[in-house]
């Protein structure tokens, strides 16, 4: 597998709520504003998710946790 971070934007709802869903089921991963190096500090809408170590098994299962992350962030709208 190549690559190693894979950005996110989040379309109609705020990352940090996505960030606070994915943590209760078990996914840590980092807001994209702190990646900004110049005055994007308040971004919410991004998402920076690292893979280089995961397995395939382990990718699948977190794309169906952050799935339900996204659905349990859209239903706080």
């Amino acid at each position: 597998m190549e690559g190693f971070f894979l950005w996110v934007e989040c379309i109609g709802v705020n990352s940090n709520t996505v960030l606070r869903e994915a943590a209760k089921l078990g996914l840590v991963f980092p807001g994209g504003s702190i990646f900004y190096l110049n005055g994007e500090q308040d971004n919410t809408s991004h998402l920076r998710l690292a893979f280089s170590t995961a397995s395939f098994t382990d990718l699948e299962e977190s794309g169906v946790r952050l799935r339900s992350a996204f659905d349990r962030a859209i239903g706080e709208r």
